[in-house]
């Protein structure tokens, strides 16, 4: 079982991959799809969010 500190580095590197990832759909694809990939994960999170807060669902990853 990988380490707890492994597992911080391991979501910190994810954060540097997905804004990697932000940039190159913008090159390749537009600013119109960047802006439906990032509402998309803002509604996501939104309502992750709502659940985790107003009905005590345990999301895997949070802390």
């Amino acid at each position: 079982m990988p380490s707890r500190e492994f597992v911080l580095e391991a979501r910190r590197k994810s954060v540097h991959l997905v804004s990697t990832l932000i940039v190159l759909i913008y090159e390749y694809f537009g600013k119109e799809v960047v802006l439906w990939v990032l509402m998309s994960f803002l509604v996501t999170v939104l309502i992750l969010d709502y659940f985790r807060l107003e009905h005590d669902v345990r999301i895997p990853f949070s802390t």
